[in-house]
């Protein structure tokens, strides 16, 4: 170990001891400029006064090293398609049509777009003086100024390139490049901004090799699976935490979020919930249940009142939501509807004139969709129709035993349930468990009264032929296709099993895709981008 210490390479890259209050006082004495030592920045020369017809005198503004960079770029790519372009005439253009046009003149144009990206970021390489203080909270240290540094490979929509730009250490152990700062480079992944929403899009949307399959054909810049996973992690976290934001901001000024001008907005606003299942692996079950929800407003659609149960199947077509929101979350019922309360807001369906909520019977589905309810709004609830069908055809089984009073039965209880005929309906279950004790069956009377006790606790649910009067939806055709849609086409595919914090996030970014808020989050990621950095920049800036 000694022997090692007295190396001269490893004294001279070993960090230095903490600086003092005195030599930070020294550091700023010295003011921005380039580092002792260095020669001063000259001013460059323009080369090409015109290039192409277009003068230099014409943007005023421009450095000149950028113009040359640029104007030398244009060059080579006039150069280098004008020589293809000759070449395919001297041998015969026809057979070189497709070649030039598919293959040639994109890759010159992106090529020059590549280089036209390094020239402008080895302008603006983020040099912002000899020193800066620190950015890092409680550190009061200073950041030299150690030369421009490239960073190779950065991925772009364009291809790769290679930046170089300026580089500050401390003696504090803390180090940082502005340039990277701004753009959004984290050192993690290096990749621009724009390029990773790509990413987290497409894997928000296929399995992670499909994404990195779709990226290898269509985009000029290369991914490997673990890169697609830790961007659309990324990318996952900032949502959750935006929306986390939202939530806050709710639950911190309720009466702001709930507050409305004028009166109600005829019209009615949806919201169903239910849950679904995927296979994981970190959990004492092979399965987690997810919640989710959905929000839309009811497109208006005319129902006749004598529609009769054989033709109660269009009911799932003839229903659409408009402008719908997606709520998943694998937590409680508590964070589902924390977030769905934000959503409600959000979309301002609280100056809707009228809640109507649809689910099954899960205790915890419709009893919280009250809690959206605001002053002066009208609600009503209805038990998912489907649902109601299921469970009045096991008592059918239970009643006819598989005979032709099965069949009899589940039709009449059906239609009596359709038409509202609601004392016809609890009549004819009662009489299943009479008939049940009749022939000594304790089994199935128990079943049957099981099921007398389930319709009855939720009879005020059971308004059928109320809703289809007033065109509002009885079925949960909307969230069950969520469930699928949202949930299980992404999650439950053949062989997955996840961790539920990462089916967590990719839940929230199908949330987010599907209701068509991805772009205005992708906004919040980049305004907050710009806000770290314009603090960070604050604090370099007191070294000046």
């Amino acid at each position: 170990m000694v022997m090692i210490l007295m190396n001269a390479r490893v004294r001279d890259r070993a960090p230095d001891p903490p600086a003092s209050s005195e030599q930070v006082e020294e550091v700023l004495r010295r003011g921005p400029g380039r580092p002792k030592g260095s020669s001063a920045p000259s001013v460059a020369k323009v080369m090409r006064e015109e290039v192409a017809g277009i003068k230099k005198e014409m943007f005023p503004h421009l450095p000149p090293e950028l113009w040359n960079r640029l104007t030398a770029g244009v060059s080579d790519y006039v150069k280098h398609v004008a020589t293809s372009l000759n070449e395919a005439y001297s041998t015969g253009i026809e057979a070189k049509v497709v070649e030039i046009l598919d293959v040639t003149l994109p890759d010159a144009a992106l090529a020059l777009g590549r280089d036209s990206m390094e020239a402008f970021a080895a302008q603006e390489r983020g040099f912002r003086g000899s020193c800066i203080c620190c950015h890092e909270d409680g550190c009061t240290g200073v950041l030299e100024y150690q030369g421009d540094v490239a960073k190779s490979k950065v991925k772009t929509r364009i291809g790769m390139i290679d930046l170089k730009r300026a580089y500050y250490h401390g003696s504090c152990g803390h180090s940082v490049s502005p340039l990277d700062r701004l753009i959004g480079l984290d050192g993690t992944h290096d990749v621009m901004p724009s390029l990773q929403d790509t990413v987290a899009w497409l894997a928000a949307s296929m399995s992670f090799p499909e994404t990195v399959k779709v990226l290898d054909t269509f985009c000029p810049s290369k991914f490997s699976l673990k890169a697609v996973e830790t961007i659309t992690a990324t990318i996952a976290a900032q949502v959750q935490e935006a929306q986390q934001e939202e939530i806050q901001a709710v639950e911190d000024d309720p009466s702001a979020a709930a507050r409305r001008d004028g009166d109600l907005v005829p019209g009615v606003v949806c919201v169903g919930t239910d849950g679904g299942f995927i296979s994981v692996r970190d959990h004492t079950h092979p399965t987690k249940e997810f919640k989710l929800a959905v929000l839309g407003s009811l497109c208006p659609v005319d129902f006749k009142p004598q529609e009769r149960v054989a033709e109660d199947e269009d009911e799932r077509e003839k229903v659409k939501l408009l402008e719908k929101s997606y709520v998943g979350h694998f937590a409680g019922p508590e964070t589902l509807y924390r977030h769905v309360m934000t959503e409600f807001f959000r979309r301002g369906y609280h100056k809707v004139q009228t809640l109507h909520g649809f689910g099954d019977g899960g205790c915890w589905v419709l009893p919280r969709i009250k809690d959206l309810l605001q002053e002066g709004q009208e609600l009503s609830l209805v038990l998912d129709w489907w649902h109601a069908k299921e469970r009045i055809g096991e008592v059918a089984v239970l009643h006819g035993h598989g005979t032709t009073d099965t069949s009899e039965w589940k039709t009449a209880a059906r239609s009596a349930l359709w038409d509202g005929r609601l004392d016809d309906f609890f009549a004819s279950l009662s009489k299943t468990i009479a008939d049940a004790e009749a022939r000594a069956d304790s089994e199935s009377q128990k079943a049957l009264q099981g099921y007398y006790e389930y319709f009855d606790k939720r009879r005020h649910l059971l308004r059928y032929r109320e809703c289809r009067e007033r065109g509002l939806p009885i079925g949960s055709g909307a969230i069950e296709g969520g469930i699928k849609f949202i949930g299980k086409d992404r999650l439950d595919g053949s062989g997955m099993r996840w961790n539920i914090a990462g089916g967590e996030k990719i839940l929230q970014l199908r949330s987010v895709k599907y209701s068509d808020r991805w772009d205005e989050l992708a906004k919040k990621r980049s305004d907050k981008r710009r806000q770290r950095y314009d603090n960070a920049r604050t604090l370099w800036d007191k070294a000046a």
